[in-house]
């Protein structure tokens, strides 16, 4: 078995709780994959732009909360150094002129427990690497490939987001490079009927190609975590 998702659980504040007493969200597993999803190794720009979304953030799908065109969305404006996963192609064939940027869109909950997007203000001039969702053609910002960030999710932004957290060593920790070569090795959410055993034998092999990076976070957490699911011991 293999775990898909968790619960996360997160107070309203007092003037929404005759409403909701609790947000309640599932979020995916950061150990697979999934179909869905664009990554990219990318650094951050300074600066924002004004986006026009029409509908929900792809981030939350199939939930639907309208969002109207006159609602103000701002994106950062990030740089990409190479890109793969979902849509890889169609945001490559968009590049033009030596002009590589694309447009990042975060969100968080406001008191009704409805998602609301976000300036992203991620750190510059340091390489991350997104995990995202490409927006239709017609939500792009100025013809830049256009993406929601991943909600709820630790490693949607990684390093980035630890960067933030107190007493995080990054010196400890895989470099975005090095997550993004255990990105690809990881098992796919859709492909369930394939053994696990052969899903885990994928990351132990990157993981031979990786010492001692692999007993680094979150490599060790994947690996961890995937040998319980499997029912194999620590080694």
């Amino acid at each position: 078995m293999v775990v898909l998702a968790g619960l996360i659980v997160s107070h309203a504040d007092p003037p929404a709780r005759a409403v909701a007493d609790l947000c309640s969200v599932m979020i995916p597993n950061s150990y697979l994959r999934s179909e869905r999803e664009t990554y990219f190794l990318g650094s951050a720009r300074p600066d924002t732009v004004q986006v026009r979304i029409s509908d929900v953030p792809g981030v939350l799908r199939p939930q639907r909360y309208p969002y109207v065109d006159s609602t103000p969305v701002f994106g950062q404006v990030v740089r990409v150094r190479s890109v793969y996963g979902a849509d890889a192609n169609h945001v490559r064939a968009s590049f033009g002129g030596g002009d590589s940027t694309v447009v990042v869109i975060s969100y968080s909950f406001n008191a009704m427990c409805h998602t609301f997007p976000t300036r992203a203000w991620f750190d510059t001039g340091v390489v991350d690497h997104y995990t995202a969702f490409l927006r239709p053609d017609s939500e792009w910002a100025a013809g830049r490939p256009t993406f929601d960030i991943d909600l709820m999710t630790q490693l949607a932004v990684y390093p980035g987001y630890r960067r933030k957290w107190r007493g995080v060593n990054l010196d400890t920790m895989l470099t975005a490079d090095q997550y993004a070569s255990l990105v690809q090795v990881l098992p796919i959410e859709s492909d369930r009927i394939q053994d696990c055993r052969k899903r885990l034998d994928r990351v132990e092999a990157w993981a031979r190609m990786h010492k001692p990076a692999s007993m680094t976070y979150p490599a060790n957490e994947v690996i961890r975590v995937m040998r319980w699911n499997c029912g194999v011991g620590s080694k």
